[in-house]
């Protein structure tokens, strides 16, 4: 994998007023538990919209020169493809765990060292938020582990 290093974050007063400005009602709706045969997930407490923003989540860029250290540790399995780098996501979003019938999609927004997640279906209370980890919701490439 070839990567380049991190640029360097924009000024704290500029994620201040994106946080306002993309502020996620569904976010206080969600519940990190415990997800048979799957660990740790996340689910909602209430109903959300197709199209409702669920979270915008920070990433930390992992810089060229600790990519293959991060590929040695638990880690590789939570972090996201960030352009020619590699970004461990924070707040939920390192959490949702994978399907092949998702019901969030996530957008990257490179820039802002952010990922979006928005509902893909309408989501009933009490069901696990998910993710396809192949990025495109139709996406059926088989991953390096086994689907449950």
């Amino acid at each position: 994998m070839v990567a380049r290093r991190a640029k360097a974050l924009p000024p704290l007063s500029h994620l201040r007023t994106a946080k306002r400005s993309h502020r996620s009602a569904a976010k206080s709706a969600l519940l990190v538990t415990s997800i048979p045969q799957k660990g740790r997930g996340v689910t909602t407490t209430r109903a959300i919209a197709r199209d409702d923003l669920i979270e915008r989540a920070p990433v930390l860029v992992v810089p060229r020169e600790q990519i293959l250290l991060i590929e040695r540790t638990f880690l590789d399995h939570y972090v996201y493809d960030w352009g020619d780098s590699l970004a461990v996501v924070l707040g939920h979003g390192s959490l949702y765990n994978h399907s092949f019938t998702p019901n969030l999609i996530y957008v990257k927004c490179l820039a802002e060292h952010m990922l979006e997640y928005r509902a893909f279906t309408d989501i009933a209370a009490g069901d696990e938020l998910v993710v396809n980890y192949n990025g495109n919701p139709g996406d059926q490439t088989p991953l390096w582990f086994d689907v449950k």
